[in-house]
């Protein structure tokens, strides 16, 4: 992930690292709805600095004419390579589903 010019490790997703992003006050049932929030968390814990840190880097970034493409691309990369964020994904799925089977037999 390249911020600014300064080229950064993203982030595994694992446990810790959901925990981490509940820590900076996004959850992973949120993303869609906290798109910047999250990219700013994600963007801290790939960095190693704080969210405030962060946002001020993305900012400049993003004034110098970059996008939040790379973040997001990052993130997209390390969600298909872990078993642990590919796991919790299928397990809300089935969730989703189970409950909108719920509720259509109730109605």
């Amino acid at each position: 992930m390249i911020i600014n010019g300064k080229k950064y490790k993203p982030r595994e997703l694992d446990f810790n690292a959901m925990c981490e992003l509940e820590a900076h006050g996004v959850s992973i049932t949120e993303i869609q709805g906290k798109s910047m929030s999250f990219l700013r968390a994600y963007a801290a814990m790939s960095m190693g600095v704080s969210a405030e840190a962060a946002g001020e880097e993305i900012e400049e970034h993003i004034i110098s004419g970059g996008t939040l493409d790379t973040i997001g691309e990052s993130f997209s990369d390390e969600a298909e390579k872990s078993g642990f964020f590919q796991a919790m994904q299928a397990r809300g799925k089935a969730e989703t589903k189970e409950e909108a089977e719920s509720d259509s037999q109730t109605e």
